[in-house]
């Protein structure tokens, strides 16, 4: 989830500060809850989440072995991510997965698919996903639909990934959404493309953003609209991304400067639409140098326009 680490580490730095409703917070869950939430501090490089997950880790193992599901995924995951000894991970989220944990099937399809820690076996990667997955686990879906696409020896099993993706996708999972705009545009399915890509955008796919704004720049899947271009291209600076700007300087010379301004109101980036008008009213607009790389794999096409390429997660 977008940020979540970060709010995760303000909370841990705000309770450690005697910040007394953090601290509550902090305390309050149980074990596998409160394990999983100092985990996902500690991948955010919070020191505090470290220490507090060191400090608590002898409370995890003992649930673990105590049979609780929850706290044997989570175990799995502290060993897989920041001990990274898959092999014990594997046989903890095998225990999970075995008591109907959708975390720990869909981890350690994972694991089967990698071969990492287990034998590689994709038959068995597949039955997990799609036993978590048909439970409702959105990431399993994600992972079954890219797993329908990229895994066995025959061609892509195209129906089952479209119908696994568009699950997980319509869960706000951006990665699934993304990669279901690459099915459909190699397709040759450019509005249904565009719809994906966008709905990618807005879960906040970097990649995702540019395509957008190239699709609409150039007018693919849909009529051309500049405006809505700039308006994505500028949402990348939300990331801290800056190849939509430069995308954007490319294409001011050919637009209204009112236009400019629009999509950068619908983008909520006024002040960097205004600068850029300036600059290329006063004969200084040229594109910037590159200030950012687009999270993800991304191919740009002969034809201008970007498609994104995902692994599994």
């Amino acid at each position: 989830m977008p940020g979540s680490e970060d709010r995760t580490a303000e909370i841990l730095a705000r309770a450690e500060a005697g910040d007394t409703e953090m601290l509550l917070m902090a305390e309050s869950s149980g074990v596998a809850d409160r394990a999983r939430w100092l985990l996902r501090a500690a991948q955010g490089e919070s020191e505090t989440g470290s220490r507090r997950l060191a400090q608590f880790r002898p409370a995890l193992e003992e649930a673990a072995r105590g049979g609780d599901a929850d706290s044997q995924n989570v175990l799995g995951g502290v060993l897989l991510a920041l001990d990274e000894n898959a092999t014990e991970a594997a046989a903890w989220f095998r225990k999970a997965a075995d008591s109907g944990s959708n975390e720990a099937r869909r981890s350690l399809g994972y694991l089967c698919v990698q071969g990492d820690g287990v034998a590689q076996d994709l038959a068995k990667a597949r039955e997990l996903f799609l036993a978590a997955a048909s439970e409702g686990d959105v990431i399993a879906a994600h992972n079954l639909g890219v797993f329908c696409l990229e895994e066995g020896e025959g061609p892509p099993d195209l129906p089952e990934a479209i119908h696994w993706l568009r699950f997980a996708a319509d869960g706000g999972v951006d990665e699934a959404a993304a990669k279901l705009g690459d099915v459909l545009s190699d397709l040759d399915r450019d509005e249904e493309a565009l719809f994906w890509y966008e709905r990618a955008a807005e879960l906040g796919h970097i990649a995702a953003m540019l395509a957008t704004g190239c699709w609409y720049r150039d007018g693919i899947g849909t009529s051309e609209n500049r405006v809505v271009a700039v308006k994505w291209f500028l949402r990348m600076l939300e990331h801290h991304n800056f190849d939509g700007v430069h995308e954007v300087f490319q294409i001011a010379p050919l637009m209204r400067d009112s236009e400019i301004r629009e999509g950068g109101r619908l983008a909520g980036r006024e002040p960097e639409a205004e600068k850029i008008i300036q600059m290329c009213n006063s004969g200084a607009g040229h594109p910037p140098p590159h200030g950012g790389s687009v999270t993800g794999a991304t191919l740009i096409s002969s034809s201008g326009y970007s498609k994104m390429s995902d692994s599994v997660d």
